[in-house]
């Protein structure tokens, strides 16, 4: 079968006038050709945005879990012993923490990635 061609934005339209028209007529509009035609078969376009709309929720739902992951990671890397803080530390040790928190930001990234 030949796959839907429409963009998000044609395929939103496409089922909002397709779903306007089964409200119109009592369903009798409901369409399933053979052979099938993929941008204007009501069960294959309201299919193909239930597909996509699945894709998205599913990308949210990746890229939330690794922002989480990542500040879960920086948070535990970049830790500060408060005592150190509370102390005039060096400016040496300060630019080691600011090193190793880099480095940490850099591991979180490559282990997020992967």
């Amino acid at each position: 079968m030949d796959k839907c061609t429409l963009t998000n934005i044609e395929l939103i339209n496409r089922v909002e006038q397709e779903l306007n028209k089964l409200i119109e007529t009592g369903g009798k509009s409901f369409t399933m050709r053979v052979p099938a035609q993929v941008n204007n078969d009501t069960d294959l376009i309201i299919s193909e945005l239930l597909t996509r709309f699945k894709i998205s929720v599913k990308a949210a739902l990746i890229i939330s879990d690794v922002k989480h992951r990542s500040l879960e990671i920086l948070a535990e890397a970049c830790k500060v012993d408060v005592e150190i803080l509370n102390k005039n530390i060096k400016l040496d040790d300060a630019v080691l923490k600011l090193k190793y928190c880099r480095e940490a930001i850099e591991k979180a990234l490559i282990q997020t990635c992967t």
